[in-house]
């Protein structure tokens, strides 16, 4: 009982984590558009630019996690 809600309260983390980073990322690349529209367009790229970089190394960073920890969890149960 104990287990299974310790296994839900982190999923539901992970998908509250994962909603907000992407509103985040959405508005910071929102932002940039519209700095490029005002005429920033250095700035607006950059922002482009480093929001898009950030949502992937983070998914991919996650991806790596996941594959980890159930390398380790199977090294350890054969």
């Amino acid at each position: 009982m104990l287990e299974k809600t310790v296994i839900l309260s982190k999923e539901n983390r992970a998908t509250r984590g994962q909603v907000l980073a992407f509103i985040l990322g959405l508005t910071i690349i929102i932002g940039g558009f519209v700095l490029i529209a005002i005429g920033k367009n250095g700035y607006g790229i950059a922002a482009i630019i480093g929001a898009v970089a950030t949502l992937i190394t983070s998914f991919y960073g996650g991806i790596f996690l996941q594959k980890k920890n159930l390398n380790e969890k199977e090294a350890r149960n054969p």
